[in-house]
């Protein structure tokens, strides 16, 4: 049911506002450049936001087409020989890289891994088994990621998941460019945190941040782009 208050998204795709008197087409959610569901969800969020604040239409039409999204969650770095090279480092928990999941209709290659919040990857496990083409592991966590994809992966009709566990970062966008085909989406999406607790020694896969991951990542990608090593 369509609200006679508020913001929908209609059949055709557009996002729609909706006063009680008449409904404003704003813009189509492929004219978003944020990606995913949860983010149109957003969008419709902020349109009646601004509609409350007394925004005009157009206005809020131009802002939601303009928002680049957060640094670092789902950003689109490029696309090369068909395959879409995606930034998610700041999905720092397996409930993020769910919904990163979630915001492709492509068959993901996920680059997980980093320092363990101590929570369960058992959910994204079963999920990436379903729907991945593969998962390339670094950092301290990959030990506890790869016991949960084995997990999920397990019998002999559970279906086959290849795991790839590299040092560090560069390697590991080295391994997922082996692994994926074109049409397919690399995901740096590590549902996990990337500094190192202080009393590790600093490994190859550690990071002051996940910006400062995904801002390596960025610069590896582009460098593969360039034709050259990543």
């Amino acid at each position: 049911m369509r609200p006679r208050h508020g913001a929908f998204l209609d059949p055709s795709g557009r996002l729609v506002l909706s006063d009680g008197a008449q409904q404003i087409p704003l813009i189509e959610a492929r004219e978003l450049r944020v990606v995913g569901r949860h983010n149109i969800a957003n969008a419709l969020a902020a349109a009646v936001a601004g509609q409350a604040m007394g925004v005009p239409a157009p206005q809020i039409a131009g802002a939601l087409r303009e928002f680049e999204g957060v640094t670092h969650r789902l950003q689109r770095v490029d696309e090369i020989a068909g395959v879409l090279w995606v930034d998610d480092s700041a999905a720092t928990t397996p409930a993020a890289t769910l919904s990163a999941l979630d915001a492709f209709d492509r068959t993901p290659v996920l680059i997980l891994g980093g320092v363990s919040k101590g929570v369960d990857f058992a959910p994204l496990a079963r999920e990436l088994s379903r729907r991945a083409r593969a998962a390339v592991l670094i950092g301290p966590a990959a030990d506890d990621i790869a016991s949960a994809l084995d997990a999920a992966t397990a019998g002999p009709r559970a279906p086959h998941l290849p795991i790839r566990r590299v040092a560090g970062l560069a390697n590991a966008v080295s391994a997922a460019q082996a692994l994926a085909q074109p049409g397919d989406v690399v995901l740096l999406s590590p549902a996990c945190a990337a500094r190192e607790d202080i009393t590790r020694a600093k490994t190859i896969d550690a990071f002051n941040s996940a910006d400062e991951r995904g801002e390596r990542f960025v610069a590896l990608v582009r460098e593969l782009a360039k034709g050259g090593p990543a």
